[in-house]
């Protein structure tokens, strides 16, 4: 029950499309919960297909605007920055004592407004973390990180935002022949050259 997802049920999904259905995860206590989203197919053939759902319910006061800040694909010399809020939901105030980014993906993410030592967040109040990602910084492919804030909230020492950014490389040929074949003189041949992107 502390699962619910909504979706514009029935409808077609085209060969090589995808489905975005969100999950809403509301706890009640403190505890570990478990659920199913089950999808019902018609078409080619009747089938099911379900998903495992796992949440934890903790008695903390802050929270993330987004479970997981996510960068899209960006050309390898291409960066951007986008804001994520942390909020005080709880009804007294939390120290923020630092912020940091680790895993493999670190050198590729940074946070363009750190965290002072002790810095307080009211009661209902949100701050604003501006977070970069450079794909110059990282290899091709999917890079992965965590940004960990240290507070003094005794249930939420510790927050932690999942981040992830994709660099890609696009890359041509380093040769190209354009064969015109045999022409008459004087005469005109049109020519098309395909001009294609690997990356």
């Amino acid at each position: 029950a502390q699962f619910s997802a909504s979706t514009a049920l029935p409808m077609p999904l085209a060969p090589g499309t995808t489905l975005d259905i969100p999950v809403v995860f509301l706890p009640d206590s403190a505890k570990n919960y478990f659920g199913s989203l089950c999808l019902i197919f018609d078409l080619p053939c009747p089938d099911t297909v379900c998903i495992a759902l796992e949440g934890i319910g903790v008695e903390g006061d802050l929270v993330f605007s987004l479970p997981r800040l996510r960068f899209d694909s960006l050309a390898f010399c291409e960066e951007r920055i986008d804001t994520v809020l942390l909020r005080n939901t709880g009804s007294s105030v939390v120290l923020l004592k630092s912020a940091s980014i680790s895993g493999a993906g670190a050198p590729g993410f940074a946070l363009l407004n750190p965290i002072t030592a002790n810095e307080p967040l009211a009661a209902g109040a949100a701050r604003e973390l501006h977070l970069r990602f450079r794909a110059a910084d990282v290899p091709d492919g999917v890079a992965t990180a965590s940004l960990f804030i240290s507070t003094d909230a005794p249930v939420q020492p510790v927050l932690e935002l999942p981040l992830s950014g994709t660099r890609v490389s696009y890359v041509v040929p380093d040769e190209i022949v354009l064969n015109v074949g045999q022409v008459l003189l004087g005469s005109v041949t049109p020519i098309v050259a395909d001009f294609t992107n690997g990356g």
